[in-house]
């Protein structure tokens, strides 16, 4: 497993190191025009990916924090008190 993870890594390496130019960005940001509309709609897509994938991964992060309320109440643990709640 190693091995192949090793081999992996070497080819991608070497394939990096071999062709820097199709290493660096796509044909749309290579290109350079920040004004086009092509470049606009790739910054919105992206935008809009990396809102969606946040938006389900700090849900997910919530409904960990809420299991692992129920799970210790349900044990019996009583929750700490702050200052603010005394």
């Amino acid at each position: 497993m190693v091995n192949k993870f090793l081999s992996l890594a070497l080819l991608v390496t070497i394939f990096v190191i071999l062709k820097p130019n199709e290493a660096l960005a796509c044909p749309i940001c290579f290109s350079g025009d920040l004004d086009s509309s092509i470049t606009q709609s790739v910054n919105w897509a992206i935008f809009t990916l990396m809102g969606i994938t946040s938006g389900v991964l700090s849900g997910l992060v919530a409904f960990i924090v809420h299991l692992v309320k129920h799970s210790r109440q349900a044990l019996g643990h009583k929750p700490k008190l702050t200052e603010g709640d005394m």
